[in-house]
């Protein structure tokens, strides 16, 4: 079930709970083994530690930027999340980095409208907005 974690944390944000996903995401700890779900939960960490500050930020963002180029894609294609910049701009953003997060924003909306992802080029336009405001 453990690839299910960081799903059920992200939810509860999502739904407004935001005590029950920090708590989760303590009791979890974040932990990414190296298997085939390695770069899709830790985007999922990432989205979360973007949010709540855990796990860290910081260390999520190394381990994603080599792959800032590469859709987020679980298994065989069963999720997609858009562009892994999406989740690196705003990890930067936590992190204290608000350029290099427009950067990353910018070149997720980007893929986002060159690949006609609707969902996410709305959702990269609207970090985009916020990080620029």
């Amino acid at each position: 079930m453990g690839p299910l974690r960081p799903v059920a944390a992200l939810a509860a944000l999502d739904a407004g709970d935001t005590a029950l996903a920090r708590r989760l995401a303590e009791r979890w700890g974040g932990e990414i083994r190296d298997d085939w779900t390695t770069e899709f939960l830790a985007v999922v960490w990432g989205h979360l530690a973007a949010r709540l500050g855990v796990p860290d930020p910081a260390a999520l963002y190394r381990r994603l930027a080599p792959y800032g180029e590469r859709l987020v894609v679980s298994g065989m294609g069963g999720a997609g999340w858009g562009s892994t910049h999406l989740v690196l701009a705003e990890l930067a953003d936590a992190a204290g980095g608000r350029d290099l997060a427009l950067r990353h924003a910018l070149r997720a909306h980007e893929a986002h409208l060159r690949l006609g992802l609707d969902h996410w080029a709305g959702r990269s336009a609207r970090l985009l907005a916020e990080l620029d405001g």
